[in-house]
This record gives structure tokens, sequence and C-alpha cells, in this order.
């Protein structure tokens, strides 16, 4: 299942781990089932209890009950819960307080990250019947499945109104030479002081009210390499101010045509499949229907990953901060950072463990470089369904993958790997990695298309690329090392194909 993790984070799995059984054992979700967790230098494995009996008994009394919820499970029962949680915990102690209450702040933002994303983020995932929407669309108006994606685009969601306020932002810097070297730099410090300047005053108001929504973001979620050690936007405010800066210095105009084009062709697309289907009612309901649901399950996508994968862990990764700079303040420790090598019985006890952490340390970066077996110990391991797309590779010179979000584009690309800062990129950019998660979606406007190595249709990265009319092709399986950086590639989302 991953890995390397830090000794703390092991601890969060074990707390996520005991949640997750707690899942399977109430509503037999199948993603639950798989709750025996062991970590095994650094690196994590697990497997399904040896009795599965009774757990699709529980799964289908769970799924009749979550469907008699008006509005859908998610939004009723399981939102609710979240931000109560997430609300609950994101005014920190301040490091001064004694240090049990630091500790007490911490366990119980690792609980309330276990309950979410171990219990509840599993209920939400299986509480409806699954939708194949691109098969669904195809059969009922004969439109190529691959342009299905091009109608769930246009509602907001947390990343576009994210995007919207970078954007504005950056328009306010543009507007201001100093404004905008300022915000270049990252430097807090020149931005809030300059009173005497309404520019910067209103810059600096609107990035704060940005922070307090957007603060905990983290960059977690399906495609993303980030791991509990990355910090926050509250704990890296550089992060969306290098963002913002990329903004100011684009093309304002083509990121507006962009989102025109996108907007029209989503309306006449839809416009010809309702004209077409009006003579048989009943098919252009099972569509207007399906389409609907469609829309709900892209709108969950992004507003669980906002609520559960990222600020869940935000909460949590700002209090293992406090209890950090706590300890460096009292001699224990070197480094803020260096709380995540450590257990939470080593943090009770509070004895000076900077040589051990030290050692951790080096593990650790001898573990990131280690290539585990699939599997450990023996017997039969069945290979699950995949949640990726089955792209086909390199075929001359083309890359064959499948269709993300539809278009056509020819640029420049930009082969990067996977960090939590979003990459360097300039507006136009192809944007060439092996995945891509929430961290850098917020930047997916000012580029030209998206190709992957991995990827699933119905990730962030996808529903982000097809909200901005980004041509996208996902499960290429070798486009970062046939595409090299820089190389001018023309990028088929129609037909899922890159040439070279």
């Amino acid at each position: 299942m991953g890995g390397p993790v830090t000794r703390l984070y092991e601890d969060v799995l074990h707390v996520m781990y005991r949640h997750k059984r707690i899942c399977f054992e109430e509503t037999g979700v199948p993603y639950s089932r798989e709750h025996v967790v062991r970590v095994i230098d650094g690196w994590v494995f697990n497997r399904p209890p040896s009795d599965l009996t009774g757990a699709d008994e529980r799964l289908a009394r769970f799924q009749r009950k979550a469907a008699t919820f008006p509005g859908g499970y998610y939004i009723k029962v399981i939102r609710p819960e979240v931000v109560d949680l997430v609300d609950g915990l994101r005014k920190h102690p301040r490091p001064a307080a004694p240090l049990p209450e630091l500790l007490a702040h911490l366990e119980e933002a690792i609980d309330a990250h276990g309950r979410i994303m171990g219990d509840l983020h599993w209920r939400m995932v299986f509480s409806g019947t699954p939708l194949d929407w691109p098969t669904i669309f195809h059969e009922l108006t004969g439109e190529p499945a691959e342009r299905a994606g091009i109608l769930l685009s246009g509602t907001a969601n947390e990343v576009t109104k994210l995007t919207r306020r970078l954007r504005a932002l950056a328009s306010l810097a543009a507007d201001d030479d100093e404004l905008l070297a300022a915000v270049s730099s990252a430097d807090l410090s020149e931005l809030r002081g300059h009173p005497d300047q309404p520019l910067f005053q209103k810059f600096w108001t609107s990035f704060r009210t940005l922070l307090r929504h957007y603060g905990l973001r983290t960059g977690q979620g399906w495609g993303s390499a980030v791991t509990m050690g990355a910090p926050t936007w509250n704990m890296r405010p550089d992060v969306p101010l290098g963002m913002i800066a990329a903004y100011a210095t684009a093309d304002q105009e083509t990121l507006t045509h962009r989102e025109k084009t996108a907007s029209h062709e989503r309306q006449r697309l839809l416009q010809r499949i309702q004209r077409g289907l009006r003579s048989d009612p009943e098919r252009l309901q099972r569509f207007e229907t399906a389409r609907q649901q469609a829309i709900r399950n892209a709108l969950t996508m992004e507003d669980h990953n906002h609520w559960m994968d990222s600020s869940a862990a935000g909460v949590m990764r700002e209090a293992a901060d406090v209890v950090g700079r706590r300890l460096v303040s009292d001699g224990k420790l070197d480094d803020p950072y260096d709380v995540l090598h450590m257990a939470l019985d080593e943090l009770r006890d509070q004895d000076d463990v900077r040589d051990e952490v030290r050692a951790r340390r080096e593990r650790f970066k001898q573990q990131e470089a280690f290539d585990p077996p699939r599997t450990i110990g023996s017997g039969a391991v069945e290979k699950g369904e995949s949640m990726e797309a089955e792209g086909q590779g390199l075929d001359g010179a083309l890359l064959r993958g499948v269709c993300a979000s539809a278009g056509r584009y020819k640029g420049r690309a930009r082969v990067v790997v996977r960090s939590f800062e979003p990459p360097d990129v300039s507006d136009g950019d192809v944007l060439v990695c092996i995945d891509s998660g929430p961290s850098w979606t917020p930047i997916f406007p000012l580029l030209g298309a998206i190709v992957l190595d991995r990827g699933a249709t119905w990730q962030h990265a996808a529903v982000i690329a097809r909200e901005f009319g980004i041509p996208a092709v996902f499960g290429t399986q070798e486009a970062t090392t046939a595409i090299k950086d820089g190389q001018t590639i023309t990028v088929d989302g129609d037909a899922g194909i890159v040439e070279l």
C-alpha cells in the first residue's frame, strides 16, 4: 500500500485501520475489508481478515439504508460529521501551552483523521451504486463515450472556486509591479507591511481570507505523492503565493477564452443531445437522471477531497507541527519536522531522542529507495480490479492511452516528477508526469494539456481538466520516459493518443 512511512505516521496508520475495521464490521464495504495492516521496514502491507462471512449482506443493508436519504448519503450524513470534526480541531493550542495539552490535541486530531479516512471515506465511496457514465452516455446518445466528460463540467466545485480566488488575487498583483514583486518573493512581512497602500492591504486581506478556507490544504488525494509529512498552506504560504504569481504573469485573456470555449462546447453538445432525444421522452429522462448523478459524483469527488483527504490530514499535520515546535524550543529536537520520526509513546515520555531521530532520518532516506515486493508471505493473492486507466503505451511515434478530457492541443512538454509543490510551468505547457493529484490541480488552468503514465478517468486530475476544457490523456504507461522535457507534442484527448 505504499511507503515508506515515518514512525509517527505508523501510529496514525494503526488508528486509521482500527476505524477501517469498524467500517468493515458495520457495513462490509469492499475497501474496508483489507483492514489487517503491517508496516515492514517502513512499507505498508495489508490484507483482508481470514473470515469475510456476512460482509456482502452487511454491504447490501448499508446501501439500502444509504439510498433512503434524499439528496445523497454523503451530503446528508457524512459531510456534516466531517465538517464538525475538522472545524472543531482547526484552532490549535499555542506551542507554549502545557505539553500534555498539545499531545492530547494531536491524539484527538489523529483519531478524527482515522475516523474520517478509515471509516467515513469508504462509506462515502460505496454508499451508492456505481455509475458507468461514459457507457450510459454512449448507449443513450450514440455519441462517442470519450465526450461524456464534457457534460460534467460547469458546476462550481472546491478547486474551481479556489482557482477563481487565486486568479482574482493574481489580477490585483498584476496591476502593481511592487506588489507583484512581493508576491513572487513570498515575503509575508513585505505583503502586510504597507498599511498606507490600499492595494497591498486589499491583497493581504483577501489572501488571509483564502487561507481561512483553504489553509489546511495539503494536496493529499488520489493521484498525489503527498504524504503526512507534507506541510499545509498555513505552514507554507509560499506555495499558494507561487500559484498566484504564476497566474499574474499568464495571459488572462487566453485563460478566459479557454473557459468560455469549454462552456460553449458543453452547451452545444447538451442542446444537440436533448433535441435528438426529444422524440423519446423515456430515453431523455434516463439520460437526464444519469447526467445529474454523474455531476453529483464529480462534485463529491472534489468536495470530499477538500474536507476529508486534505483538511483532515491538514489538521493532524498542523497539530504535529505545534508539538514539534514546542520540543524544539525545549531543546529536545533539532527541527519541528523531526516530530514525525517519533512514536506517540515517545512523545508522551518526553525523553531526549535526538540521536534516535537522526538515525531514523537516515534510515528513512534508505527506505525511500526500496523497491519492495507486492506481497509478503505465502499463499495466492488475487489481483483486484484496477483503479487506474489501462493504457497501451508507446507505438512508434504515438503514445496510446485513454481519453480523460476531450480536445486537441499542440505545445511544449514539461516533464516533471511528483512533489508537494506544484511544478514550475509556463502558460500553455503540456504537463507530463507519472500521476497528478490535488496538490497540482489549482494550476491546471495554466496548462495546454495533460499526459499521465497512470491515472484514472474519474480522479481529481480528470475532473478539473474537463472543467477547464484541457485535453488530457491518461494511462500511457511510459509518457515520462518516451517524452523529453521541452519536446513539442500533440495531445489528442478525443482519440486518447499523444503524437510525438
